[in-house]
Parts: structure tokens; sequence; C-alpha cells
């Protein structure tokens, strides 16, 4: 202290001499918080977390010591093992949208100094909801696996979902090597029921099964059960399935020539009537589904990502059967959208037939199916699993057997129709009740849905969630639609990783600008740019969609039209060119899904009410 105050020194001894005091009144600062704070709090059990003090804090390894020091409000950082990294880290919430396929490379190696490394391996776990655009979801499906954000999709086999759940084991677990370009371990296979149960089955490694090659394309192209009278019940489930029109093609490696125009077409679902709580079309689209002629294509497997919007568009609000669907619907959704984002080998796309057994909830076991009947394409072991559901005889009149009236006039196209119903029951029932572990539906269980938590009673009668729960659906099979007919037609961008990110993220920018792919209507107000209200909004929108579907098969149309464009207005097209636009993916959608393509309506004015109060701090 002398020598600071007499000077005389060299700058560069001064400058020790400084540090040196500095550090020694730290020091007796340090002792005095110590003995006058810091040590009472220590002696008493009240928490002081909330009380910091201001020190430099510790680093530790030592859960127990960090513990003691956050309770007496010292800092302190803990530091955890490398492997709890997957399994004990929150994001409680994102504030500031980071877009993945701008921010995460898909390289599979590092630099480290001049050293090239292999990125390091990581550990996948289901993740909250497939709607929310969190980084959790952005880094394991894209950063980690390496993928265009929804995988390529197939129509779901039961066949060869059981074999992948048979040959698994509870104690494997997924693994993501940036080695490979495949996301290893099936969501099919991970994601179950139960959120809050974070263990689940997951396939062996290839080396360990025992079941057959994973299937060709062909075996998703074609698969169907059959309907031939003179087949043969001894042969197993996978064999029997008969080729037919596919409603959708499963690769990225497919054709345009798989792509055929249809020969012979019926309308559809066009002609559902709507009751007058359903929502209207989104602007620009209802009347060029009526100009379009287009219709679903005769004996064609009509495929969805999800249930189809016109499912509900007949059902009055109090019906039971309705409100008994859309009560289901809310308890499985999350399980559903995970399975459309990531298909699994043995698919995950479904008839319109299938996903109203599924929203039925009645996922129990049909006992006594004769031989000789068509059989579920499911295994055995699969069926036992489910739950008996015994029924309480129902009353007759002259005491004998009710049998279906058609049936009883032995006209054998309806018997096989009927077993095959049955047989596709059974899959579905295993499907959810087995491998993603859903108890049979009751009408008196919870469901959220926002800000909301119901009951089947609380849903009969609600207007705004009937509306609100069609216009996701139509909205979200739209955008997997979309992304499921640009891999059929532009394969050539699929084949490798990086270009299939940047096909991706371009394709999602048409309705989403920070890469979400399902409207993230809780968590932002931003829930569809292609059918924004905003003229700038739907214009940019409209510019990026034309733009993707100029390298579609006849996009030379779209090339036209953007050439009218030029700048300063080469961003924002006028709303009256969706018209040309709307038609054209009309067209070209259904070549590839046999079907009119599902169309977004407009979103209820209600959902914002739900961003409002779940981002209002709880008091």
């Amino acid at each position: 202290m002398r020598k600071l105050q007499t000077g005389g020194q060299l700058p560069f001894i001064t400058m020790l001499l400084f540090r040196e005091f500095q550090r020694v009144l730290l020091a007796l600062r340090g002792w005095v918080i110590y003995y006058s704070v810091v040590w009472p709090r220590l002696n008493t059990k009240g928490d002081f977390g909330d009380k910091v003090l201001p020190l430099r804090g510790a680093f530790s390894d030592d859960e127990a010591f960090v513990a003691e020091m956050y309770r007496v409000g010292v800092p302190v950082w803990y530091i955890r093992p490398l492997d709890t990294i997957d399994s004990s880290t929150i994001v409680h919430r994102s504030v500031v949208s980071v877009s993945a396929r701008k921010s995460f490379s898909a390289s599979s190696m590092m630099h480290l100094g001049r050293r090239p490394e292999h990125a390091p391996s990581w550990t996948r776990k289901a993740y909250e909801t497939p709607t929310s655009t969190t980084l959790l979801e952005r880094i394991d499906v894209v950063s980690v696996s390496r993928q265009a954000i929804v995988l390529a999709a197939q129509e779901y086999n039961p066949a060869h979902a059981s074999k992948a759940r048979n040959s698994s084991t509870p104690d494997d677990v997924p693994r993501f090597s940036f080695d490979n370009v495949g996301p290893g371990a099936e969501m099919d296979d991970m994601v179950q029921a139960d959120d809050a149960d974070n263990s689940s089955w997951v396939p062996k490694p290839v080396a360990e099964r025992d079941s057959p090659a994973s299937p060709t394309q062909e075996d998703f192209r074609t698969l169907a059960y059959s309907d031939d009278d003179n087949d043969n019940d001894e042969e197993p489930p996978t064999n029997r399935m008969r080729v037919n029109d596919v409603g959708s093609s499963s690769t990225a490696g497919a054709s345009t020539s798989s792509v055929a125009r249809p020969s012979l077409q019926q309308h559809g679902e066009q002609n559902v009537p709507r009751q007058a709580w359903v929502p209207a079309d989104a602007q620009g689209w209802s009347s060029l589904v009526i100009a379009s002629g287009l219709g679903d294509v005769a004996r064609a497997r009509l495929l969805y990502f999800l249930p189809c919007p016109q499912l509900f568009y007949g059902m009055d609000l109090t019906s039971k059967s309705g409100s008994r669907r859309l009560h289901n619907w809310l308890r499985v959704r999350i399980w559903c959208l995970n399975q459309a984002l990531n298909s699994a080998s043995h698919g995950a796309l479904w008839t319109k037939s299938c996903w109203r057994v599924a929203m039925d909830g009645e996922y129990y076991r049909i006992q006594d199916i004769p031989a000789t009947d068509i059989q579920p394409l499911s295994s055995a072991s699969d069926i036992a699993e489910l739950p008996v559901h015994i029924r309480p005889p129902r009353p007759v009149a002259d005491g004998k057997t009710r049998k279906n009236k058609r049936l009883r006039q032995g006209n054998n196209a309806l018997v096989r129709a009927e077993q095959r119903r049955r047989a596709e029951r059974v899959d579905v029932n295993v499907r959810f009740g087995v491998h993603a572990k859903f108890v049979p539906h009751d009408e008196s269980e919870e469901q959220e849905w926002g800000r909301w938590k119901l009951s089947q009673a609380k849903v009969t009668g609600n207007t705004a969630l009937w509306r609100e729960v069609v216009w996701e659906l139509s909205v979200a099979n739209f955008r997997l639609e979309l992304l499921h007919v640009d891999r059929v037609l532009c394969p050539h961008i699929y084949t490798d990783s990086t270009q299939a990110l940047l096909r991706s993220n371009k394709i999602i920018s048409v309705w989403s600008s920070d890469g979400a792919v399902l409207p993230d209507w809780t968590r932002s107000l931003e829930v569809d740019l292609l059918n924004s209200s905003d003229d700038n909004e739907h214009g940019t929108a409209l510019k990026c969609f034309a733009d993707c579907m100029s390298i579609w098969p006849g996009g030379s149309e779209m090339t036209n039209l953007l050439a009218k464009y030029v700048w300063p207005k080469g961003n924002v097209l006028d709303r009256p060119d969706n018209q040309p636009i709307f038609m054209f993916y009309l067209r070209s959608a259904h070549l590839v899904l046999k079907r009119v393509p599902t169309i977004p309506l407009a979103a209820p004015e209600s959902i914002e009410d739900h961003y409002y109060l779940l981002s209002t701090p709880s008091s």
C-alpha cells in the first residue's frame, strides 16, 4: 500500500501491486460475507436461493455440494456427467426461434484444429409435442438424423410393425450416428402413449435381428387386405396382399412414371355435406376444387397422414359418436403427429376407414375369428395382448341371434368385405392398444387441447373446439401431403441429405418463417402464411410456393408466372395469382395421391385465444 502511495515504480510493477492489493481486498470481502452471511445461512434450514450473494461462485460435480450452495444463495455451476445431457436437460421455453435448417450443419465430420474428427453419436428421446418449434425437435430431427424434417411416408404395414416390435428388447438404447444417413431406431418403436414414462422398446441392432431384411418399397406400394375369394388362408399374413392402385408412392426413389394419369375417377370427399359449424375453406381454394373436376380414382388406396377432416364435416356438435371420436383424437393426437413426422420403416399412412376405427378408441381384442376368414396382418402374440371386452348380450325379440341382413342374403362379396373390415379393426387396435400402449377410451378422462382440459361431456357442443380441431387436421394434412408430393415428383433432390434439408426448408417456408412443420398455434400467432389475410405475407408465400413447384413436371407454367414479376416486386405476388398456383398444385398432387388433396380451412378466430392465455404468466 505504501509503495502505491509513494509512487516511483515502473508501470508494470505498479500494475502488479494494484492487482495484488485488489485480490487481498476481494479475499477480505469474501471472508466478511462468509462470516456474517454464509455461515449463519448454513446453520439454518431456510431456502435462500432467491437471495443470491455477490460472489464469484464455484464449480463442482458434487451434487450434494451444489444443492447446498444453491440453498444458501452462493452462485454455483453444476458439472454434470456427459451422459445426462439427453436425460436430464429441460428447455422450458425458447423465446427466439432458431431455424435448424439454417443453423445446424449436416456434415458428419468436425474439425478440431487440423484434425478431422467424427461428430459424436446422440441418444434420442421422445419430445413433448411435434407442433412445437423447439430447439430439441430441431437438433433431434435435423442435426442428429441428417434427414429432411418429414421422412419418406409409406402405408402402415401391420405385419412388419409386429416383427419390429417382437425382435426388440427394452434394454437397447437407440443411438444416432453422423456416419449414417438413416435415423437409426424407428419413432414408431420409441414414442409411447405415456409421456411420463421415458422407457421405450427399440429394435435390436441389425446384426442381432432374426427377422427378414427390411421390406422393399414395393411392399408398401401394394399393401391391402386380399379380397380374392380363392386366396390361400394358410399363407403368412405378409404374403396375403394384392396388387392395387396405390394412393401414395412411398419413396424418394420413385420416378415420375409411377404417377401416371388415372384412367377412372369418381367424386368422393368433396361431396360430403358440411354442418354449419365447419370453417370455410381458406381463401381461393373452394371454387378451384369444383372447377378442377377432380375426384377419387376408382379402386385406389387413398391414404392419409392424419384423420381426414371430412370425417367430422357431417357430424352434429351434440353427436355422441362424433364427440367420442373427437375426444379420443385429443388423446392420441400427439402420438399420431409424431408418427406422421417420423414415418417408420413399417409406414404411417392409413386409409380413411382405418382412421375412423382408430378414433373410436375401442382398442379391444376381437375373439373367435374363424380360420377360414380373412385374418389380421398383426402377429398373434400382439393380438393376444389386447384386452378383452365383454359386452352384455342385446335382447332379441324372437330369441334368435341377430345377424346382418345383407350377410344373411349370402352375397359372397359382402361377406368378404365384412371380414376385411374386422381384420382391419384388429390391426388398428394392435397399433394403438399394443404398440402405442393406449388403453381403451374413457369418456371421463380429461384430455388437453391448448388452454383447455376436456372430458367427453365438455367436448359435446363445444363449437370453438370442433372448429379448431378440424382446422388443424386440414392444415396438417395439407402440409404433410405437399412435402410428400414433392418427394415423389423430385426424387433426385432427396438422394442427397444436404440438398434434402435445403429443399425441405424451402417447402416449409411456404407457410412458416421459422421452420415449423405443423401449426404451432399455442406458441405463435403465425400459424399459416400461405392463407394469411395480409397481402404481403400471402404474396411472399405464393411466390415461394410457385418457385418450389417450378421444377415439378409441367412446372414451366409456374416459371412463366414468376417471370412476370421483376425487381422490385419479385418477392411478392398479387393475391389473384393464387388461382393458377393452387390449380397447378391440385392437379399435380392428384397424380400422386389418387384423390383430391386436403384443402386447408380458414383459421378460426378463437385459435389466437390459446396463445394469449398460455403466454401470460400465471399469478
